[in-house]
């Protein structure tokens, strides 16, 4: 049984934990179901202690699965929770720039590119919790609270971040012009070098040889 539990501690999956969990509610329940005494023969035979220490046993291992889950899901609720607040601090930020703007349409970016995988793992969490109620193990108040915004968080985030890209639409522009006036300008600048070096480099009719050597030194 330990090794099943240190299983699902470091890989479980919901599903598999819940199996588990229903597996040993079921077992328990056929236990205490079993009759304490036992006619045999003459001989009535008391099992009433070996059916409590059962019951017992298998209620410890359907606690430590409670357990294992409840930390898991304690664990994703706590990212999910992070990297939606981390998000809306980055989506907060001011644009007081060219370079501001770049971040803030990265950041918009890296969320819808997140979005799918971001749904499963609330839908994990979700899943999780829901497994803990139905077995009527301990949730805390805020946390039920936690996990009833997580989705509509998140909702609010890509909502969020669809109406900073619109309100981008003329910083971008903006943005397009200066990029493909600093490539204008680059080229322009490529070409001024390229005719001063045919005018006045080693090729040059009237630079003598060591005034071309020099220059290719130079150069280099």
């Amino acid at each position: 049984m330990n090794k099943i539990l240190k299983g699902h501690e470091k890989a479980g999956s919901v599903a598999s934990i819940e199996r588990d969990i229903m597996a040993f509610q079921g077992r328990s329940i056929e236990i205490k179901n079993k009759q304490a005494y036992v006619q045999n023969y003459l001989v009535m035979v008391d099992y009433s202690e070996v059916i409590s220490n059962a019951i017992d046993q298998v209620s410890v291992w359907f606690d430590s699965l409670g357990k294992i889950l409840t930390d898991i899901a304690r664990r994703e609720l706590s990212w999910v929770m992070n990297e939606t607040k981390k998000y809306e601090e980055k989506l907060a930020k001011d644009m007081a720039g060219i370079e501001q703007i770049k971040e803030l349409l990265n950041v918009i970016n890296e969320i819808r590119n997140k979005s799918m995988d971001m749904e499963l793992k609330i839908n994990e969490v979700l899943e999780m919790f829901r497994v803990l109620k139905i077995y009527e193990y301990e949730i805390e108040k805020e946390e039920q609270d936690n996990v009833d915004l997580i989705s509509e968080n998140w909702a609010a985030l890509l909502d969020l971040a669809e109406r900073s890209d619109f309100k981008l639409v003329q910083a971008k522009k903006q943005y397009a012009d200066i990029t493909k006036n600093n490539v204008e300008d680059f080229k322009k600048e490529l070409h001024d070098r390229y005719e001063m070096y045919v005018a006045n480099g080693p090729g040059a009719e009237h630079v003598t040889l060591e005034e071309g050597c020099r220059l290719l030194e130079d150069s280099k």
